[in-house]
């Protein structure tokens, strides 16, 4: 999936605003190659991985809301662990999903 750069770099401000609250943020080299590129300088709460174990981090007690895609297993994944989800559809297909959760 290619998200744009300034994309990618609003969300990583908009993260910021969270703050106290950490963020975990699954951020492949690949979406930044896609994107091209860019070096994002995550703000102190957020913290970036290249991979995670979404179903293990979702189980986590200190979960609080879940920010995804929409993708179908997440969508899933999320619906057995039963968190609050913000869906927001970066490629047409998962809009579907986005609207059911």
């Amino acid at each position: 999936m290619h998200v744009e750069a300034a994309e990618l770099e609003a969300i990583a401000q908009g993260l910021s605003a969270v703050a106290p609250t950490k963020v975990l943020w699954k951020l492949s080299d690949s979406d930044l190659v896609e994107s091209g590129n860019i070096t994002l300088s995550p703000p102190n709460n957020v913290k970036i991985v290249k991979w995670a174990p979404q179903n293990d981090v979702l189980g986590h007690p200190n979960v609080k809301v879940f920010f995804t895609q929409g993708g179908a297993n997440s969508f899933n994944e999320v619906c057995k662990q039963a968190h609050h989800t913000a869906s927001v559809s970066l490629h047409s297909r998962l809009h579907t999903y986005a609207q059911g959760s």
